[in-house]
């Protein structure tokens, strides 16, 4: 019961650091090889930011919405959302087409039925 329960821990963090991981290496990608582009995201997000935290806040509240939504953070979010969209569409949609949908396929077929010696005749006990 406990390494289930570690096992299930391990791999939910795996996945967050697979997706900061994936979206930093992206980020990293685009700044290195498309630099200009990646100012005018930056440019961007900093107009969205002035927009948000021009709102009719009070000032405790404006600083803290300029500390949260500092520039490089919203990209990064972006880029690590972008990220896990790109890998669901691009890699684990199509394993689950190619893999998994025939599995259960093939599964659903060879499920004894009816009057088949395996099948349990009647209703089956309920569980305390």
């Amino acid at each position: 019961m406990h390494l289930i329960s570690v096992v299930r821990f391990l791999r939910s963090y795996g996945n967050l650091s697979l997706s900061l991981a994936l979206g930093v290496v992206a980020m990293f990608v685009f700044v290195v090889y498309l630099p200009d582009e990646f100012l005018r995201m930056q440019r961007s997000a900093s107009v969205i930011r002035d927009w948000i935290a021009a709102g009719p806040w009070s000032s405790r509240v404006e600083t803290i919405l300029r500390f949260v939504l500092d520039e490089n953070r919203v990209l990064l979010i972006t880029f690590v959302l972008a990220t896990r969209l790109t890998w669901e569409l691009l890699v684990v949609q199509p394993i689950r087409v190619v893999v998994v949908q025939p599995i259960k396929a093939w599964l659903a077929r060879n499920q004894p039925q009816g009057d088949h010696p395996a099948t349990p005749k009647g209703d089956l006990p309920a569980h305390p």
